[in-house]
């Protein structure tokens, strides 16, 4: 009697199992055309959203371009937004997908839009540009400006000597002798030569811990003297 209720169980326990699975195989077979079509329809869909995609990319392309000129290779989504007059999550989306393609950077501020930098051949010629020293006549004159250091370093004790020293020549650093100091690459500099943070973090990577600033006028970068 009891093996007939262990067997009875394990029957019931079998049917459990096998009437979903029953049911399933009847739902596929009558409505296979239905999800066939369904799966049709969302591939052609997709297809055709990426074909749109990419056929009002090739119309926003030239304006991306010469946005790219004018701003010297950064640019960030509400530019792109105002210029062309769609939203900011468009114009996310397309700066997203031009920064995976051509390999661009992407820097998040806080309390402002991402900026993407893209490097071009032109930017390349004004980095190395700036890097140059200049002209030698204007180095000539402004070194025959400067007072003489020696005597006032004669003058001094050994170890106010030790502590004058400066860090480097008064006329500064160009961007290449700046970049080589701090161990960066030179499109670094240049990037974050604006930033309202650059004397703080060219502090951080110097080996002396100088703080530097980057003049316009002269295109030379300054350390900044201790108080």
């Amino acid at each position: 009697m009891a093996e007939q209720a262990i067997d009875d169980n394990n029957e019931s326990g079998f049917l459990i199992i096998l009437l979903p699975i029953a049911i399933l195989i009847i739902f596929l077979f009558a409505t296979w055309p239905i999800i066939l079509f369904l799966l049709l329809l969302s591939v052609g869909l997709n297809i055709w959203q990426r074909y749109q995609w990419e056929k009002w990319s090739k119309q926003v392309d030239p304006l991306f371009y010469n946005l790219i000129q004018l701003n010297q290779g950064a640019i960030t989504p509400l530019d792109l937004a105002m210029k062309a007059n769609f939203s900011a999550v468009t114009a996310k989306r397309y700066l997203d997908t031009k920064a995976q393609e051509f390999g661009a950077q992407c820097r998040n501020y806080e309390r402002q839009d991402a900026v993407y930098y893209f490097i071009t051949a032109s930017i390349i010629g004004n980095i190395l540009d700036e890097s140059e020293p200049l002209p030698q006549l204007v180095e000539v004159e402004e070194t025959a400006n400067i007072a003489p250091v020696t005597p006032v370093v004669s003058a001094l004790s050994p170890k106010e000597v030790e502590e004058y020293s400066p860090v480097e020549s008064p006329l500064g650093l160009i961007q290449s002798e700046l970049a080589k100091r701090l161990d960066v690459h030179s499109s670094t500099i240049y990037k974050r030569r604006d930033d309202p943070d650059f004397s703080t973090w060219t502090q951080t990577r110097d080996p002396e811990g100088v703080s530097w600033i980057y003049s316009s006028d002269t295109r030379l970068f300054s350390p900044l003297s201790a108080e």
